[in-house]
């Protein structure tokens, strides 16, 4: 088979050669192939290696020289809120002097002051700022990337915000994955209704499907944000809806978000500075 791209004269061919999943030590097991090439038809690696690639050279095969240079695998972010308004670099000196997460956003800072400047923000606002840390994230390998919602805690802004990633992800080099994160926290005009809220969300999910915005759908269950039952309940009706899952888990207090994870077949439990090996759920 004839290749339609082939990359030659690369320096260094750096890449892990273990199926993933991959833990423990085998993750610092890669190969590292000097003068190599790569062999490209329809989009997929045909082969690679440092050895005569002339069989698969066709009279329409492009030939791209690399110069001797580095090439790796295209990264993948896993967890990005990547279309955001405003800042918080302010509160990285309240981090620095102990002050704890939790108590900056009952103060009105961490998801709320960011809640506060994406709600503001225009759709296109939002779509150049994102933009600009695509092509930032692109220079650095990065090829894949999830990006998460949780920054409108209203159906209006969650849509706003979905709906710039899907567009980025149709205008950008770097293919985008959404991910709606309506419980991020409970907004300021259900701080007395939690319960109203999380069922906000769960009415929402169906609208979020219906427009194809997202194909996970992600819970902070955390100590003071979402607690493991009402995780449960969000996450439950989303896989309902034929959505896959994820879950911001133990970040702070041990909860037992990591095994709700588990429990309920997440695609991947994130955070976990404070999960539990003594966590219950029903999974062996």
């Amino acid at each position: 088979m004839k290749a339609d791209l082939i990359i030659n004269n690369i320096g260094s061919l750096v890449t892990p050669y273990i199926y993933p999943p991959v833990k423990g030590v085998d993750m610092n097991k890669v190969l590292n192939i000097s003068n190599a090439f790569i062999s490209i038809k329809d989009g997929l690696i045909l082969d690679f290696g440092d050895f005569d690639y002339s069989k698969y050279v066709g009279k329409d095969t492009v030939i791209h020289d690399a110069e001797s240079l580095l090439v790796i695998p295209g990264l993948i972010d896993s967890h990005t809120h990547l279309v955001h308004g405003g800042s918080r670099e302010h509160e990285f000196a309240l981090k620095v002097a102990g002050v704890p997460y939790l108590e900056i956003l009952e103060k009105g800072g961490g998801i709320h002051s960011t809640v506060t400047s994406t709600r503001e923000s225009s759709k296109e606002e939002l779509y150049n700022k994102a933009l600009k840390s695509l092509n930032e994230m692109l220079m650095l390998g990065v090829t894949t990337l999830e990006a998460k919602s949780g920054y409108g805690l209203n159906l209006k802004t969650e849509i706003k915000q979905l709906e710039v990633a899907k567009e980025l992800s149709l205008n950008h080099s770097i293919d985008i994955i959404s991910t709606y994160l309506g419980a991020h926290a409970t907004p300021p005009e259900f701080k007395d209704n939690k319960k109203g809220y999380i069922e906000s969300v769960i009415r929402d999910l169906k609208i979020i499907k219906e427009k194809d915005l997202a194909k996970f759908v992600d819970v902070f269950c955390e100590d003071s944000v979402f607690n493991i039952d009402e995780s449960r309940k969000i996450l439950t009706n989303a896989i309902e809806l034929g959505f896959e899952v994820k879950i911001h888990a133990d970040e702070i207090v041990s909860l037992g978000g990591g095994g709700l994870a588990v429990d309920i077949g997440a695609s991947s439990a994130d955070h976990l500075m404070a999960v539990s090996e003594n966590d219950e759920c029903s999974q062996e």
